[in-house]
């Protein structure tokens, strides 16, 4: 084999390899999708009641509220369960605005690796990392509340 197309090979190996290797690393992350359709419903108290909902922050400010479909388990440490949908309405409505930078009220679709609608994210947080399994149909989000960032931010923004 010639030096060239030996060098060539090389590379493409380890390219291939560096493809598979990221792409079964972050197989097991979902991610937030803005959509402003779930402050309309929110408003119009019309969220999906089949969702389990959860908190966390304090029961009177939280930094997040989240919704995750019935097929699917909720992990969170952190995370506080919702009684009814009452509560669940008064936690979207008061969540907490008083870290340094707030932006507006963000709600978003929690999407699978896959990209499937999973759940629902309210926060003056942007985003959050959202873990994953498929197979067993678990998802876990992060307290988006970092008390050590400036900002108060967990993750960057804009995802």
């Amino acid at each position: 084999m010639t030096h060239p197309l030996r060098k060539a090979l090389i590379f493409v190996l380890i390219l291939l390899s560096s493809t598979l290797f990221l792409s079964g690393c972050l197989s097991g992350y979902g991610e937030m999708k803005p959509n402003p359709q779930w402050q309309e419903l929110n408003s119009n108290r019309q969220l999906p009641q089949d969702y389990k909902y959860y908190f966390c922050g304090r029961s009177n400010i939280p930094y997040a509220v989240v919704g995750i479909a019935p097929e699917w388990t909720f992990k969170g440490r952190f995370w506080f369960d919702t009684d009814t949908m009452e509560q669940v309405y008064y936690l979207v409505d008061s969540l907490s605005d008083l870290h340094p930078h707030p932006g507006p009220r963000v709600s978003a679709d929690i999407l699978s690796a896959g990209g499937a609608k999973i759940g629902v994210w309210f926060s003056h947080y942007p985003n959050s990392v959202v873990q994953v399994d498929e197979e067993k149909k678990t998802v876990s989000v992060l307290n988006p509340y970092n008390p050590n960032n400036e900002a108060g931010l967990s993750v960057i923004h804009g995802h």
